[in-house]
């Protein structure tokens, strides 16, 4: 939290009232259930530090922030259902620990649904598993992917194993980490199903059998990297034909139709550190691009990091909203307002206000 003052030198008429409510767990609500069950459509809910398994299905529209993924873990299954368009997740790790085949489930219409600096893991050990798939419901409807870490691939049992499960759906992804923790065995893909529309920017994908498996349109990947792949078996990158890979970067295989492609040699690491016997690992892997590295200034000539005005690298750290590590969540709000009952005309008027100033995107 943030004390804000704020300076003014015109007479205050009035306030304008703001209709969304914000419910505070645990201080408020000792459960997230608990204050879904009392939040309306448009209501945020702030999720402090801890684990939390509340299961919800979510039936209405809401923002949800946490503290960062590193500190707010939600261990447990959430649906997305009819009613829950629109609904924001910030600075969550969503993750349930066994006998789930999706951790965040599809099962109704919705449409924009947003991951915005989330870590959604689905650690299933026997099954064919997703983080992110349509179950039930009719397919179709976007879906936002933004600073987001999404980790598959736990599967012992011989199982294939994804990261998104798409049936209809249009995504949208930028400044993503996808990648399986067991480096490329059997069919881990980052992306299966029939998609409407696939845009992805400055992202990463390691440890993947295959980027993409199925059938999809609008198909576009720009400034990302392929890395580490296929550890047992062949890498592909199975994208639909037609697909547009623009500035992208990896090693080996080149994806048909790429332009403008860089492939990153054999023994060459383009990472600050990257240790593939672990494959990434939170916390020790710094998906930075490397001081030489030929990620860096190699995106598109016309493409400026607005962050510091250079040419924008490939990867996580490019582009024009870098990856957040930590997940740490940037949602400005005023908690509450302190106005003097009166003052003198021609006097400043101050208003402290109490809230909360987040890391900028």
């Amino acid at each position: 939290m943030k004390t804000m003052t704020i300076l003014c030198v015109l007479v205050l008429c009035g306030l304008a009232q703001v209709s969304a409510a914000i419910f505070q767990v645990p201080s408020q609500y000792a459960t997230i259930t608990l204050a879904y069950g009392s939040a309306n459509t448009g209501d945020t809910i702030l999720v402090g530090p801890g684990g939390f398994p509340d299961q919800i299905t979510f039936a209405k529209r809401l923002v949800v922030i946490g503290a960062g993924y590193d500190q707010t873990s939600i261990n447990a299954v959430w649906l997305f259902n009819t009613g829950s368009s629109r609904t924001v997740l910030e600075g969550l790790r969503i993750q349930y620990p066994s006998n789930s085949s999706a951790v965040c489930r599809l099962i109704g219409t919705i449409d924009s649904i947003v991951f915005r600096r989330s870590w959604i893991v689905n650690t299933e050990l026997t099954h064919p598993a997703w983080c992110v798939q349509r179950t039930a419901g009719v397919g179709g409807g976007r879906l936002y992917f933004d600073g987001c870490a999404i980790e598959f691939g736990w599967n012992t049992g011989g199982n294939n194993s994804y990261g998104l499960g798409l049936n209809g759906e249009s995504v949208y992804m930028r400044n993503c980490l996808l990648f399986s923790k067991r480096g490329g065995a059997l069919f881990d893909r980052a992306i299966d199903g029939f998609w409407a529309g696939l845009e992805i920017d400055n992202c990463i994908f390691m440890g993947c059998r295959q980027v993409a498996a199925g059938n999809g349109t609008q198909t576009a990947l720009r400034h990302c990297a392929v890395y580490d792949t296929a550890s047992s078996g062949a890498f592909t990158w199975n994208l639909p034909i037609g697909a547009t890979i623009d500035y992208c970067a990896s090693e080996g295989t080149v994806p048909p139709g790429a332009t403008n492609h860089i492939t990153i040699g054999a023994g060459v690491n383009p990472f600050v550190n990257y240790n593939r016997a672990n494959n990434y690992q939170h916390g020790v892997s710094d998906l930075h691009p490397a001081p030489g590295s030929l990620l860096i200034d190699a995106g598109h000539p016309g493409a400026i990091d607005i962050l510091d005005g250079t040419r924008m690298d490939i990867g996580l750290y490019g582009g024009f909203a870098h990856f957040m590590d930590g997940g740490i969540p940037n949602y400005p709000y005023v908690e509450s307002l302190t106005i003097p009952p009166m003052i003198t005309s021609g006097q400043d008027l101050q208003i402290n206000a109490v809230g909360r100033i987040g890391r900028g995107y």
